[in-house]
């Protein structure tokens, strides 16, 4: 829990600095990834914020750029993962790439990475889904997960997504 408190004043300290630039909280996100990689492991992981209009997500953070850019863009798309995740704020967790397909399009995509485990946990602020943390392994990483150590931090990010929207969303 001490890191956590270190990276959330982290956080507080460049937002107070400069809300706009998602460069200046990469370094941020690293952390949280490195953590999360801590708790529970992981070959890519993203963080997507949903655009206030809840038309599109936009990405913030990838551990692997060079096949997901910052500040890229996906339609949000209304199904049974958007209603679990986004609309319940309960995280989706598949250990296999056959439980991966029907809410990942790309899902293929993903498996010839080597990535057939997912984990998508919510972030919220005041009880509303702001965006998504976005974990994937190998196929059968993820099975039995204890989540709320991983919640917890996720959440880390809540205020920068918070910003984002604020600032960065016309």
């Amino acid at each position: 829990m001490p890191k956590h408190n270190e990276i959330a004043a982290k956080i507080s300290s460049i937002l107070a600095a400069n809300p706009l630039n998602i460069a200046d909280f990469q370094p941020i996100f690293t952390e949280i990834s490195q953590q999360l990689n801590q708790i529970i492991g992981h070959k890519l992981c993203t963080f997507t914020v949903i655009h206030p209009s809840d038309e599109y997500v936009i990405r913030l953070f990838s551990n692997q750029q060079g096949d997901y850019a910052l500040e890229d863009t996906k339609p949000m798309v209304k199904d049974q993962w958007s209603v679990q995740v986004i609309e319940n704020a309960t995280p989706f967790c598949a250990a296999t790439p056959a439980e991966m397909q029907p809410v990942l399009p790309d899902y293929q995509k993903l498996v010839d990475m080597g990535l057939g485990s997912m984990i998508n946990i919510p972030i919220c602020q005041n009880n509303k889904t702001i965006g998504t943390a976005n974990l994937l392994d190998a196929d059968g990483a993820y099975k039995n997960v204890k989540l709320t150590p991983i919640i917890k931090c996720c959440q880390l990010a809540a205020p920068i997504f918070a910003a984002y929207r604020k600032y960065n969303c016309n």
